[in-house]
């Protein structure tokens, strides 16, 4: 091997003789683990944003539904002096009732979800591990929730797909409350659908890594 200012020079195997820079072939593969390495944590910064966002999206809806609470008992209260006081119930009462009560009752899943405080029959889970909790819910939620409940939005999206279609070629005046309450409907579905991806996301993390995110 000869030195000179521009760095090592190597030796070609060959009878000229003549002087080749071409490096070693290790000196290529020696940063392959550190463009890895970096590569993977770029991947899990990106999947713990995604998780993030989808967290914040579900913290608002559970605002919403709180708000919506309120608004739905002055809804109730109207509606029932309306009717048994004044002897004049509305049209608007009861549709205006169902479109919040089913809005409240779909946020309110996604939210619960994002704090994984559904009901649950607690009598070996609680004494699991963290790892083994998370192997229990990843059974679950791949083998039953995912995929009933993915066909289940599927089949709520072409619904209001269908309904928008219909509105848009036979429908006269304003959007109907039926389409609005299908559409709400659907909303809380995907939002539900998403929390408990994130859910199924850690749990697989800590399965495979031990670590919780």
């Amino acid at each position: 091997m000869i030195r000179d200012h521009n760095g090592p020079l190597f030796l070609c195997a060959v009878p000229c003789g003549r002087i080749s820079r071409r490096p070693p072939f290790h000196r290529h593969r020696r940063f392959e683990p550190l463009a890895t390495a970096q590569r993977y944590h770029a991947d899990k910064h990106s999947m713990r944003k995604i998780l993030r966002i989808i967290d914040s999206v579900n913290e608002r809806a559970g605002a919403i539904s709180s708000w919506l609470l309120l608004v739905l008992v002055v809804v109730i209260l109207w509606e029932v002096i309306a009717r048994y006081v004044f002897n004049a119930p509305t049209t608007w009462g009861f549709n205006s009732f169902r479109m919040i009560s089913g809005a409240l009752i779909v946020f309110g899943w996604a939210y619960a979800q994002r704090y994984n405080s559904h009901i649950r029959v607690d009598i070996l889970y609680t004494r699991f591990s963290p790892r083994k909790k998370a192997l229990v819910d990843v059974i679950g939620t791949g083998v039953l929730f995912l995929p009933l409940f993915g066909a289940f939005v599927v089949l709520a999206g072409r619904s209001v797909l269908r309904s928008y279609g219909f509105y848009m070629t036979h429908g006269q005046g304003s959007i109907p409350t039926n389409l609005l309450y299908l559409t709400l409907i659907f909303i809380g579905l995907c939002l539900f659908f998403l929390q408990f991806l994130a859910r199924f996301v850690r749990d697989f993390h800590t399965l495979s890594k031990g670590e919780t995110q």
